[in-house]
Order: structure tokens, then sequence, then C-alpha cells
């Protein structure tokens, strides 16, 4: 647990000398390779929860199936992917 603390104390500490002293991006490649993967693994996480979840859900409509489900494990996945998928896009919409 100390570990994660530190981590995100060093990652704030960083994100604000960040901000208050930007420096100006030169080549954004390996920022978009890093995003692209990470969208990558994410979909193919997402395609997995959601296939399980269609499984178990069998026919009954989604929010009636998050509703019945006992196992919050597989649609927990599928939100966090879902989320995580949604944010990985908006840089790119932001970038033109």
């Amino acid at each position: 647990m100390l570990i994660f603390g530190l981590g995100g104390g060093i990652s704030f500490y960083e994100g604000v000398q960040h901000i208050l002293h930007p420096q100006p991006l030169h080549d954004p490649f390996w920022n978009y390779v890093v995003l692209g993967a990470a969208a990558l693994f994410e979909g193919i996480s997402f395609a997995i929860a959601l296939r399980e979840f269609r499984k178990q859900a069998g026919t009954a409509p989604f929010w009636e199936a998050i509703h019945r489900s006992k196992d919050p494990t597989t649609y927990t996945v599928l939100a966090e992917d879902s989320a995580a998928l949604g944010a990985s896009r908006s840089p790119r919409r932001a970038s033109g």
C-alpha cells in the first residue's frame, strides 16, 4: 500500500511541476504509440468481458442482467474497460 501511496504522491508532484513549468512538445509519436497500445489492450479486455457477460446474461436485457447478477467482477471489468476506452479516445479528439 505504501508503494501505491508514494507513487501517487510522486505522480502528483510531477504533474504540478509540469503545469507550473511546461515543456514544448517536440514529437508526440511515442505518446500516440502508448495510447494506441493501451486502447488495444483495453479493447481486448472489454471484448472478453462483454462475451462473458452476454454468456451469463442469456436473453435478459442489459440492465436487468446487471441487476440480477450475483458476480460483480464481470460487469465491473466491463464498466472499467468501457470508461478506459472512452478516456483513451478523448486525447485524440482534442488534438484534431
